[in-house]
């Protein structure tokens, strides 16, 4: 029978989980999709339907999550959309299975008018499709040794896990979540959502108390307590001592981050104690609308440099031209049909504007507005480890 390209529905939900559970199992390690991912892994029409799935017979042969949400950058708002769960069975290598999903989602993204998609993966896999990686996040790890030889003050503070019942906790992280200058739409914005996203990838997540009980930040972490995946905090400063209380009261010789380039006052003071330190790219990312997304990202690195005045063309390939101008430091971005400073391929384009190395380790800068270049670019484009599918 030919197999035909669909929306999976509610009623594929059980297929649905037992085909993923059973090609990442035999790929990787055991896969329990519903509990690993309950933010994308549900029931309901309206998720299921996010789930492109070539069916053979009736079975489901390969699968692509296409998961879109709201991301506000800086005050603007984008439509992203998150790949995952891309799956083959393994008597169907080999067929362009893959293929055929992943070029019905771009087609699906354009047509909705996604801004920017990003996914995780092998790197020259996923550039046969628009995406390579670019963006940057700090890469930090704080041991036991680190404080013992610094002195480091340890707040009279405590942890408390959040649970599905923690109405109060989950409001306050709810809200200093959606308080940082990057947060996406997380669900329906319920309590409910909100706990999925803090639990999903098997993250167990506490609450930080002071000694009066004032929940002071919370933080997300594996079920062992050495590697943190969101930590966010009243202040930048209580989000370094809360990431120390952690390390001492749970005796853990050594917890690793990822901390966002927007985040630079913790960054400064994560610097001072850290022992090891490092920038990496954040995802692997397409880009659909350059200039939406550009603007977006130039507001939000406006939020922590000095931007220069100035002017530039980028021709992007199989794009077009896009003209970003700053002018007494508020940024614009349009598309234009002005002759070219500086023409680069998308993937060129992807590294020279998001990084994670300046602009000048990916192109030749025009002489004239290299210093300007340099300011401006990379910008910071980083995603949150529990908004990943």
């Amino acid at each position: 029978m030919a197999a035909e390209l669909v929306h999976l529905t509610s009623a594929d939900y059980e297929d649905a989980m037992d085909f993923m559970d059973l090609v990442f199992s035999q790929a990787h390690r055991p896969h329990d999709f519903a509990d690993l991912m309950p933010t994308a892994c549900r029931p309901e029409e309206e998720y299921m339907r996010r789930n492109l799935a070539i069916k053979r017979d009736g079975k489901i042969r390969a699968l692509v999550l296409c998961s879109p949400c709201e991301v506000s950058v800086a005050g603007n708002t984008l439509k992203m959309a998150g790949i995952g769960n891309v799956s083959t069975h393994k008597r169907e290598g080999g067929q362009g299975l893959m293929k055929q999903l992943m070029h019905q989602a771009i087609a699906e993204m354009q047509e909705d008018g996604i801004d920017f998609s990003g996914l995780g993966g092998q790197r020259q896999r996923y550039q046969y499709y628009g995406y390579d990686r670019c963006g940057m996040k700090y890469a930090y790890s704080l041991t036991a040794r680190n404080l013992k030889h610094i002195n480091y003050p340890v707040p009279d503070w405590h942890f408390e896990p959040i649970t599905a019942e923690s109405d109060a906790w989950l409001a306050t992280a709810k809200a200093l979540y959606e308080q940082q200058p990057l947060h996406c739409s997380r669900g329906d914005g319920t309590l409910d959502a909100v706990y999925r996203y803090l639990t999903c990838w098997n993250i167990v997540p506490y609450a930080c108390l002071d000694a009066e009980g004032k929940m002071v930040g919370y933080i997300c972490v594996t079920a062992d307590g050495t590697s943190c995946s969101e930590l966010i905090a009243d202040t930048p400063a209580h989000t370094v001592d809360m990431l120390v209380a952690w390390t001492a009261l749970k005796g853990v010789s050594q917890i690793s981050l990822g901390i966002h380039p927007w985040q630079t006052e913790i960054c400064r003071r994560l610097d001072l104690i850290c022992d090891n330190i490092s920038l990496h790219p954040d995802h692997q990312y397409r880009i659909f609308n350059w200039d939406r997304v550009v603007k977006a990202f130039m507001d939000l690195k406006a939020t922590y440099v000095s931007l220069m005045d100035g002017e530039l063309v980028l021709e992007i390939a199989e794009w077009g031209r896009l003209a970003i101008a700053v002018k007494d430091g508020r940024a614009s971005c349009e598309k234009t049909e002005r002759a070219a400073d500086l023409s680069l391929t998308a993937f060129e384009a992807n590294r020279l504007v998001f990084g994670p190395k300046p602009a000048y380790y990916t192109a030749d800068l025009p002489a004239e507005k290299n210093a300007m270049i340099t300011n401006w670019f990379p910008l910071p484009l980083s995603w949150w480890h529990q908004d990943c599918v």
